[in-house]
């Protein structure tokens, strides 16, 4: 922005100008972050729209699981592509991971996601 600025006044010939080029600036950055929120929306909806991952989260929102508790939870999905599913939601930091023994338990890490699932719990599930 320092370098829009610069230019602004160097090429603006009086103080209206200015308002008009420093409000178009200002207009243009908080659509481009509004934008790269879209985008961050986007990829964290893509990731979590996943039936089984979704289902995996429900668990995770009444607190931390291992694989195997999750596995005994959700039928018709075997444990290994379960590891593949709660693999993903960590890669992308929706999930953490605590190593207690020979086990790793799952909780859900992002903050947003738990707004999230504390909203679809209530539109669909009462």
């Amino acid at each position: 922005m320092t370098l829009a600025f610069a230019v602004l006044e160097r090429n603006s010939k009086n103080a209206v100008e200015n308002r008009i080029i420093y409000r178009y600036v200002i207009e243009e950055s908080f659509m481009e972050n509004k934008r790269k929120k879209i985008l961050e929306v986007a990829e964290l909806l893509k990731v979590i729209s996943n039936s089984t991952r979704l289902e995996i989260l429900c668990y995770l929102e009444a607190g931390e699981m291992n694989v195997n508790e999750i596995n005994e939870k959700i039928s018709g999905i075997s444990q290994p592509a379960i590891s593949q599913h709660l693999n993903l939601l960590k890669l992308n930091k929706i999930v953490a991971t605590e190593k207690r023994g020979q086990h790793v338990f799952y909780r859900i890490a992002d903050e947003r996601v738990i707004a999230l699932m504390n909203s679809i719990r209530q539109i669909f599930c009462s």
